[in-house]
């Protein structure tokens, strides 16, 4: 009896993790294919000052906090002619 038990509570744990699906490798470079694209649709929209572009990418309730501590609203972080851009943008994409 004891055997058995055993033997269905190892099929009971072990079936879970034989059926589950991992990502494949090509799921997973499509994906930091497209977190790779976002980066660089950002860092663009930035360094262009396009407001429509951030207005997409940025949630409504985006808050921006520059490096001397003053928080932002949306509005408020909205690159124009004359500020200066927020420090958070990356400078360029990093290749691991």
């Amino acid at each position: 009896m004891k055997p058995l038990l055993l033997a269905g509570l190892i099929s009971f744990v072990a079936l879970p993790l034989a059926l589950s699906q991992t990502p494949s490798s090509a799921d997973n470079k499509t994906a930091e294919q497209e977190v790779r694209a976002a980066i660089e649709q950002y860092r663009t929209a930035l360094m262009k000052r396009d407001t429509a572009a951030l207005e997409r990418i940025w949630a409504d309730d985006y808050t921006f906090i520059n490096a001397s501590g003053t928080v932002l609203p949306r509005q408020s972080a909205w690159p124009t002619r004359n500020q200066a851009l927020p420090t958070s943008a990356p400078s360029k994409v990093i290749r691991t």
